[in-house]
This record gives structure tokens, sequence and C-alpha cells, in this order.
């Protein structure tokens, strides 16, 4: 019932959590992204941290369609018109993907 993605803040760990989206939308499992801080990997996080320290990354972790809409919006240039409408446009089509009103509405 709850998968937890967990993914380098890089590029290629953004891309990958986004994604997700499209397998777990509208899977009725709850799915939460965790970035790793930079420079770090789950081995030394974990070495670092421990357990309690990845649990606390995940207690904060934004929901997966969350995560893709902060990431959208965080896109935007706010000096761009093109841009900001760009962002709105992706925007609405992640949240069409959602089939439940709830995730809709917000």
């Amino acid at each position: 019932e709850r998968v937890v993605l967990l993914f380098d803040p890089d590029a290629a760990g953004v891309r990958a959590a986004l994604r997700g989206l499209d397998l777990f939308v509208n899977s009725g499992l709850s799915v939460k992204v965790v970035t790793l801080p930079a420079g770090e990997d789950p081995d030394t996080f974990i070495r670092k941290a421990g357990v309690d320290g990845f649990a606390q990354l995940e207690v904060g972790a934004p929901s997966l369609l969350d995560y893709a809409l902060n990431h959208t919006i965080n896109q935007a240039d706010p000096g761009s018109l093109e841009s900001r409408i760009r962002s709105v446009d992706e925007v609405l089509r992640i949240l069409q993907k959602s089939e439940h009103p709830i995730e809709r509405q917000e």
C-alpha cells in the first residue's frame, strides 16, 4: 500500500521520479519521493545518518503528485510569461492524469 521512491537530487534522479508518475498515479498506492542530499547515495547516507535519518527524510517527503507539481512550477522562469504558461499547461496535464477527485481539486 505504500511505496517510497528514492532518487539522487541530480537531473537523472528527477527524470526517474517524474517517470514514476505514469506508473503510480492511479495505482491506489501511497507514493512518496525521497530525495537524498546533494553528493549522497543511499549507502553513504545510511552510514552517516542511520536508519533514523532516513526515516526523517521519508516523513518530510512529498507525495509523488506533489513532487511532480512542485518540480514543474519551480522550473518556470518567473520573468517569462511564455515559461509560466508552459508551466501551467504542464501542471494541468499532470493533474489530468489523476483520477482521484481530491487530488485533482488540490
